[in-house]
């Protein structure tokens, strides 16, 4: 029993543990306030809706870029 207290492996193995279970307690304490902050029920509310700086809509759409990939049309 001395052996296997005073070992490295021991050592390891109880760290290995202590990050796991923090690690483990930090995703589900996120993914708890997430779903707190979140509602689906309904039609869609904003907390803050005063929109500031410079907006402008076309018929183009990007993905993640500024260059247009297409034409957006509605038929």
């Amino acid at each position: 029993m001395k052996k296997l207290i005073k070992s490295k492996l021991f050592l390891q193995v109880i760290v290995a543990s202590m990050v796991a279970t923090l690690a483990t307690v930090g995703i589900v304490g996120a993914v708890t306030t997430i779903g707190e902050n979140i509602n689906t029920g309904g039609t869609l509310a904003a907390g803050a809706t005063t929109i500031t700086g410079a907006l402008s809509a076309s018929t183009q759409i990007g993905v993640a870029s500024t260059s247009p990939l297409g034409i957006l049309s509605v038929r």
